[in-house]
């Protein structure tokens, strides 16, 4: 199907919101105050904004951008150009774009969905391309073109995407709910009111190690022993990608952070304080700057262990023990004294058989979430060519 192609610029007024200075100077309580939109208020909505957190006084006005319901607005840096529909008045500050529509020839639902395409992404990304981070101006967008189809048309295929949006947006919340009913179900028996023994870290482990931490150019090897790395840690599963692998010598070499099953694993650099268990398929092999902790077997699961580290609570006690200002980093001594509950052996296998159900739904979740969303993405690559 051919249909004519337009530049943005022809469709929408596009221009930069605008930030009253001092900002603090014209924020306001009052019931009267012009609504500030912020990227929180964006974030919190998905496509209509439809409140805002702060408000300015109307003297501020003069100095800024006002938006009206069915304006478009842009993020303009950072992850710039995800579009949001105006669902109230408000005024936008410099961080934003502006795109009003020129006439009736737009459905928002089309566009929000085109503006959010990938081909319409890309044409931004690659006219805001050179500088280390990429800003969009009302220049660039006013000239990348995109496919206009008759009204009626816009709005049969924004009628499919947006349901086919709606099913990945409930395939997301659902696993997002799963994968934070462990943590629910672990602050529920072991929580602050229950009456469990609290130890430190280095009384319920045998052993607490690191993995080695010097220069990596020169001991891998082609073909060998499995070196795992923090990449290799995520939610809470070790994933060897196969890439990274060093010599018997080695490994010998470094005995004390040869990994046995059921010892815990955690990311000492970079997203710090994830953990995972060694599971027997990785017996024998070694890691590089990681945390390796053997528990006591008669006093803590390893998968239990390892599920406290991983409670909700734990990022605060991370983050008052992180050091580093670029890269974050926890110091072996310092996670040794990390508190822990320690409940009797059969309440954590009580609570490993229950997560493990969880486990078993979130694989499930997971699978039908990555089926929404790779339906919408080709739905959304067949529409804006006419193919749907």
């Amino acid at each position: 199907m051919s249909w004519p192609t337009v530049a943005l610029g022809d469709v929408f007024d596009v221009e930069r919101g605008g930030s009253p200075r001092p900002i603090n100077d014209f924020l306001t309580d009052d019931d009267n105050g012009l609504n500030w939109v912020m990227i929180s208020d964006a974030t919190a909505s998905g496509k209509v904004i439809n409140s805002t957190k702060k408000k300015i006084r109307p003297e501020g006005l003069k100095k800024t951008r006002q938006v009206y319901p069915g304006d478009f607005i842009l993020s303009n840096s950072m992850s710039f150009g995800r579009p949001y529909i105006m669902g109230i008045e408000g005024c936008i500050h410099d961080g934003w774009l502006l795109m009003r529509p020129r006439d009736e020839r737009v459905d928002p639902n089309y566009f929000y969905h085109l503006l959010g395409s990938s081909d319409v992404y890309n044409s931004f990304a690659s006219r805001a391309a050179g500088a280390t981070v990429k800003n969009l101006n009302s220049g660039i967008v006013r000239e990348v073109t995109i496919p206009l189809p008759p009204l009626e048309e816009q709005k049969r295929i924004a009628g499919i995407l947006d349901q086919a949006d709606a099913l990945r947006r409930l395939r997301t919340r659902t696993f997002i709910k799963l994968n934070t009913l462990g943590q629910a179900i672990f602050h529920e028996m072991f929580g602050g009111g229950n009456k469990f023994p609290i130890m430190e870290v280095e009384q319920v482990v045998s052993k607490i190690t690191n993995g080695y931490v010097g220069a990596t150019r020169n001991i891998y090897v082609e073909e060998g022993i499995p070196y795992i790395l923090a990449r290799h840690i995520k939610n809470s599963k070790l994933t060897f990608d196969g890439e990274t692998y060093v010599s018997e010598e080695f490994n010998l070499k470094n005995k004390r952070s040869i990994l046995k099953a059921g010892d815990v694993l955690m990311v000492q650099s970079g997203h710090i304080g994830e953990t995972a268990v060694v599971p027997p398929a990785h017996v024998g092999h070694n890691c590089h700057a990681l945390i390796v902790m053997t528990p006591e077997e008669k006093l803590l699961d390893g998968n239990f262990l390892s599920a406290a580290f991983n409670a909700p609570e734990m990022k605060q006690v991370f983050a008052s023990l992180r050091t580093g200002q670029t890269l974050p980093h926890l110091n072996c001594r310092d996670v040794k004294k990390i508190r822990v509950p320690v409940p009797p052996k059969e309440l954590q296998h009580e609570f490993l058989k229950r997560k493990r159900h969880i486990d078993s739904q979130l694989g499930s979740a997971e699978a039908a979430q990555s089926k929404a969303e790779n339906l919408f993405a080709s739905l959304q690559h067949r529409a804006f060519r006419g193919e749907l």
